[in-house]
């Protein structure tokens, strides 16, 4: 905490058309800052790896924003337009431009620009982070990977790329699982976690929801589960009517099955709407022990809510806050297309989640309903964080209404999809979230690794 009283945070703005009389690389600033504010007449503005010293002009003016001459803009090759927040050392006599969230994408190239289901997403991102002081930058693994810092920043319109810098805070969305389960993944996971703080970098499994929600009262709104063997298949099958074998790291639906036992046939439905039909267990076993080629989960079917023939259940959006609270920022329900499975991937479609409560329940009973569901994503969220410490900063939680009124987990994503919100006008509540941590989070982040600290551990 003491080392935090050697930094104040500022606004810069560049010098506008009318004010175009500043000498060449000078920063103007209030008088009544002035005497904390530079040394000798003389600071430092540093923007990654590049510093420029400039010269300080005093000012009778009562305009919160340190007004740059253009060429400090144009040498240090700043974003124009919007007013960039920074860090002022009052040790070291530098303004340090920041902080800088990174968008980790899997995108090897910006194709006809634009970063495709998360364009618009990123654009939000850009929009708020502008308003808040926080640059924004999309990088590419494949580039990062390399130690290559080139971003993309969103200015008139368009994505333009240019040689970026290290940023202060890396929000990870890279969706490939083969890329996450790679060697190479986790070297640079590694060497960044050295360099940038790095939030939603892996993905949960499904097994792992099992292991760290183990305790009452939580482990009680889990659908029963096991892994998957012969034994507890068997066991499955003579336990309920019907249950799902789903893939421990699989996502969008890909890869489940479904098994249901009637009185003269086991019927195994796939996730691309096939039908199988066996005459008894082995056969079926065997069918589904060739088609399973990874590790594998058995979970009980849930009777979900239905309108018109059609399953429900409901993506809750739950953001980490600056004072390290979780909280829900949205609640979507998500409508099946004649299918056991809701993804928007598999044809379902999203809804108003009270409209739909309410047009399956009295209105109280509804209320109370969304407000269970949207205390328990709070308390799965609180409980994965504690087991993940500082691992995630947003998490998609899938929540079942059975037709009784009670929840179930379904699962947690950690990497939620950003077309559930597809037709929201504006900036949806999830891209606001990320940025107030993202702020908050580099804020830190700036302060802790400010050279100053070198110098006061070096007396």
């Amino acid at each position: 905490m003491e080392n935090k009283r050697h930094h104040e945070w500022i606004w810069l703005q560049q010098e506008s058309n009318h004010q175009s009389s500043l000498p060449p690389l000078c920063i103007q600033i209030p008088i009544r800052k002035a005497k904390n504010l530079f040394h000798n007449g003389k600071m430092t503005i540093s923007f990654g790896k590049q510093k420029l010293e400039v010269v300080v002009d005093m000012h009778h003016y009562h305009n919160p924003f340190y007004i740059c001459s253009s060429d400090i803009y144009t040498t240090l090759q700043l974003p124009k337009g919007a007013p960039l927040k920074a860090m002022y050392c009052k040790k070291n006599h530098t303004i340090t431009i920041g902080p800088i969230m990174g968008v980790l994408t899997d995108s090897k190239t910006l194709n006809g620009h634009s970063f495709s289901t998360i364009d618009n997403f990123c654009r939000e991102l850009t929009e708020v982070g502008k308003k808040k002081g926080l640059f924004t930058f999309i990088y590419s693994y494949h580039t990062l990977k390399n130690k290559q810092y080139y971003g993309y920043y969103f200015a008139n319109e368009h994505w333009h790329r240019i040689r970026s810098v290290k940023p202060h805070f890396l929000y990870n969305r890279i969706h490939s699982r083969n890329i996450i389960h790679s060697a190479t993944y986790k070297r640079f996971v590694q060497y960044i976690n050295k360099q940038i703080p790095q939030f939603n970098k892996r993905f949960f499994s499904k097994q792992e929801l099992y292991d760290y929600i183990d305790a009452f009262p939580l482990v009680n709104y889990l659908p029963k589960g096991t892994r998957w063997n012969k034994d507890n298949f068997h066991q499955f099958l003579h336990t309920y009517n019907a249950f799902l074998a789903k893939p421990v790291y699989g996502s969008q639906g890909r890869g489940i099955f479904r098994i249901t036992k009637t009185r003269n046939n086991i019927i195994i439905e796939t996730f691309t709407k096939d039908f199988k039909k066996f005459a008894n267990e082995n056969d079926a076993w065997n069918f589904l022990q060739n088609k399973l080629k990874t590790d594998y989960i058995l979970q009980e079917e849930l009777s979900l809510l239905s309108i018109n023939g059609k399953l429900i259940d409901f993506r809750v959006l739950t953001h980490l806050q600056p004072n390290h609270q979780w909280k829900v920022t949205s609640v979507t329900a998500r409508v099946s297309d004649n299918h056991f499975m809701t993804n928007l991937s598999r044809g379902g479609t999203t809804a108003s989640a009270k409209k739909i409560l309410l047009q399956l329940f009295e209105k109280d009973k509804a209320l109370f309903i969304y407000q269970l569901m949207e205390e328990l994503a709070i308390a799965v969220s609180c409980q994965l964080d504690r087991k993940r410490e500082n691992t995630f900063i947003e998490l998609g939680i899938d929540i079942a209404v059975l037709k009784d009124g009670k929840l179930k987990i379904i699962e947690v994503n950690s990497k939620p999809s950003k077309n559930e919100h597809r037709n929201f006008k504006g900036v949806r509540p999830s891209a606001k979230a990320i940025v107030e941590i993202a702020r908050a989070k580099g804020m830190e982040w700036m302060e802790e690794t400010c050279p100053c600290k070198v110098l006061e551990s070096s007396h």
